[in-house]
């Protein structure tokens, strides 16, 4: 009697490759649900998500507001810091 046992590890039908698919970039992906697609609509259109979807021009803008705000957060910080050390009065 030559009655093999089953084995999976030796079952060549259950080791075929899948084909594998490569996940979205998660900015590229569209809403999953019907509210957030529904709350650009509301507004006319669609907010820009990140730095690169706004005009050069707002982005130029945008980049020289955010600098002078922290350098101006930073010489404040600077000064208080010298405050209270006793060097400037």
């Amino acid at each position: 009697m030559n009655s093999e046992r089953y084995n999976p590890y030796e079952d060549p039908s259950l080791h075929e490759n899948q084909p594998v698919t490569k996940p979205q970039p998660i900015d590229e992906r569209c809403g999953f649900n019907d509210v957030m697609e529904y709350y650009d609509i509301v507004n006319g259109h669609q907010m820009p998500k990140r730095m690169d979807h706004l005009p050069r021009i707002v982005r130029g803008v945008f980049k020289w507001v955010v600098i002078l705000m922290v350098s101006s957060f930073l010489v404040f910080q600077v000064l208080t810091i010298l405050e209270i050390v006793g060097m400037i009065k």
